[in-house]
């Protein structure tokens, strides 16, 4: 249901933010990558700053509230900005 929302994002953002999905049930090592992120709900929306979690999202989310988080962890995180180190948003479902 959610997915026409974040490819219509990614699209927003291209060259701003690298987009990456996966599917936690898909594999045993999807399994482990959401435990070990802490990934306790789908869809989980969580972006990272030099390889490290920095921030996430939890639920179904509007459009605009999405597009508003990314807008914030852009400007929180410059850091990550400003040293070539995009953010990613990573869609977990």
């Amino acid at each position: 249901m959610l997915q026409p929302v974040y490819e219509e994002i990614s699209r927003e953002f291209a060259g701003k933010l690298k987009f990456a999905k996966f599917n936690v049930l898909a594999s045993p090592e999807n399994e482990a990558l959401a435990a070990r992120y802490g990934v306790m709900g789908t869809p989980t929306l969580m972006f990272f700053c030099q390889g490290r979690p920095v921030q996430d999202f939890v639920g179904a989310l509007s459009k605009e509230y999405v597009q508003q988080g990314i807008e914030f962890a852009l400007e929180k995180h410059q850091e990550c900005v400003q040293q070539s180190t995009p953010l990613k948003l990573s869609y977990i479902s």
